[in-house]
């Protein structure tokens, strides 16, 4: 391991650092899928579950909460948008 880490220093930075991002994005991705696991099973074994009558009202508030955060976000992404092309200009 210690090899493999000393040949690697010895590569160029950009090489160095898709590396590292595969490196982290395994790492995360397998963590990920262990959450994933871990959370159907806590949903399986949950008796409280909410029933199909009692989903609705659920979805309406997230569709509200999502469509929110998606109004903001778009309108931040057109503030910076506008400000990199007065810089550009």
């Amino acid at each position: 391991m210690l090899n493999t880490i000393e040949r690697l220093r010895e590569k160029p930075r950009k090489y160095r650092m898709r590396v590292a991002f595969i490196v982290s994005a395994s790492i995360a991705g397998v963590i990920f899928l262990v959450w994933l696991s871990i959370l159907e099973v806590r949903f399986k074994n949950n008796d409280n579950t909410a029933g199909v009558e009692n989903s609705e009202p659920v979805f309406a508030e997230f569709r509200e909460r999502f469509s929110g955060v998606y109004e903001e976000g778009k309108s931040q992404f057109e503030e910076v948008k506008e400000e990199l092309e007065n810089i550009v200009q």
